[in-house]
């Protein structure tokens, strides 16, 4: 056997060892971004932590369920591919040299969801950008039971990586409703306007919305501003990541909407408490107290809620 991965070992079998008790400082996303469309890409830019180490990267998803029919039609459905950039040089997953490491040139692997890229410390200098790219995204992979509209989530470890820093911000955002009184049952729009004041623009940026529990999460998305935005609920907490673009240095750079259900059997007269806060690892913050913002929502009968009654 030589090298791994091959078609007779694949990557190996795991040793828990290495993976509990790592040396390396790690980065890991475990499924908290979602692609919704082929074409669609997540970014984030790390480096190395120890430069006189090497980078191992590993990106896995779990496929939508295939035709089951068998036969010669391939039964894969969605397709992510992994793609780093590192010295100048690009590297696809899976495209490994007769050395064991990662090599440039090749195609991007369009059948098995593990991909690794995994580089030498020759191969590092400066930043490391790291990319999951939606080459395909067919199907509802998230709840295969009840499918809806094409999704797919991943997850993606890096060893020996750290947040690069790019920059420095200030990072700030403001919450409102719509409307301010909310009346059980109805629909309730949350404003999450996000700010940047800093020195530089800012990538890779991520809200997080905290919902009570009389709140029902339909849907989040940006409605003006700059970026691309992708927002999905993870129990009550709505998490927004900037996928592309960047926050422009602008008191309103992007504005983001997250409609909710309000529970019908809310008591008149409750408050319903949602709080968000706005952040960017790989930038230096230098004012941390336009970070957070809160807003109370009263729950009432709206037919009194402009004074109507006198």
């Amino acid at each position: 056997l030589g090298h791994r991965p091959d078609r007779f070992q694949g990557y190996g079998r795991i040793d828990l060892d290495a993976v509990v008790h790592s040396p390396d400082p790690i980065f890991s996303i475990d499924q908290t971004i979602v692609l919704a469309a082929t074409g669609s890409e997540w970014t984030r830019t790390l480096q190395a932590a120890d430069s006189a180490r090497p980078v191992r990267i590993m990106l896995a998803w779990t496929d939508a369920k295939g035709h089951g029919l068998g036969g010669t039609t391939p039964a894969w459905v969605n397709d992510l591919d992994l793609r780093v950039t590192s010295s100048g040089s690009t590297y696809l997953g899976n495209v490994v040299g007769g050395d064991g490491w990662s090599a440039t040139g090749g195609t991007a692997d369009e059948r098995n969801n593990l991909e690794g890229v995994f580089l030498r410390p020759d191969q590092l200098a400066g930043p490391i950008t790291i990319s999951v790219l939606a080459a395909n995204v067919a199907a509802d992979a998230l709840d295969p039971y009840a499918p809806g509209a094409p999704a797919q989530d991943f997850a993606l470890i890096c060893y020996n990586c750290v947040d690069a820093v790019l920059g420095s911000a200030d990072l700030g955002v403001a919450l409102s409703s719509d409307p301010d009184v909310a009346e059980a049952g109805a629909a309730l729009d949350l404003i999450a306007t996000v700010s940047n004041a800093g020195a530089d623009p800012v990538t890779s940026a991520q809200a997080r919305i905290e919902l009570p529990s009389a709140l029902s999460f339909v849907s989040g998305a940006l409605s003006s501003g700059s970026g691309t935005w992708d927002c999905q609920l993870d129990a009550q907490t709505v998490i927004c990541n900037q996928t592309a673009g960047s926050l422009p240095i602008d008191p309103a750079a992007s504005v983001l909407t997250i409609a909710t259900i309000v529970d019908p059997i809310i008591p008149q007269g409750a408050g319903l408490e949602v709080s968000a806060t706005i952040a960017a690892p790989m930038y230096v913050d230098g004012e941390s107290g336009n970070d957070a913002a809160s807003v109370t929502i009263h729950v009432g009968d709206l037919i009194f809620a402009d004074d109507f009654e006198t």
